[in-house]
């Protein structure tokens, strides 16, 4: 997951860096670049249903789209641009959005089996039974019928 905090980091530097007097190349290039990390951010929020996450990234994805382009004035635009690198910053402490693949363990997936709710740990690891009149007693390792 190095690769998009680094993302994160790059394009709140470049956000950041907006707020001074540059060619209007470099402004669409940082909507360009914003716009790609804030649509993977709420991607990945999606995938681990944290909704502020993905609310927040995806307004930020809208607003700094470069196929639509939003016209507003150079004042409001460094103060949408400090709120997206605060908003790229924040999200660096995220730990939903900090590592690439939560495991089952870490994140307590609950799965439905034979109609009861049965959370998965490093200990009960063993796959779903494909017929749900069998279950599976990890104590003794025994098929009830």
């Amino acid at each position: 997951m190095a690769g998009f905090s680094v993302a994160r980091l790059v394009t709140a530097s470049a956000l950041l860096i907006a707020l001074g007097r540059l060619p209007y190349a470099y402004y669409t290039l940082t909507r360009f670049l914003c716009c790609l990390v804030a649509e993977y951010g709420a991607y990945l929020a999606f995938e681990r249903k944290q909704q502020p996450w993905m609310w927040a990234f995806g307004t930020t994805a809208l607003l700094f789209n470069p196929f639509a382009p939003v016209r507003l004035d150079k004042q409001t635009w460094a103060v949408l641009d400090m709120v997206a690198a605060g908003l790229m910053l924040s999200s660096l402490t995220n730990r939903a959005l900090i590592s690439e693949k939560i495991s089952d363990a870490e994140a307590n997936i609950a799965t439905r089996v034979d109609g009861n709710a049965q959370s998965l740990t490093e200990s009960d690891t063993q796959p779903p039974i494909p017929f749900p009149c069998f279950r599976t007693n990890a104590r003794f390792d025994a098929v009830r019928i």
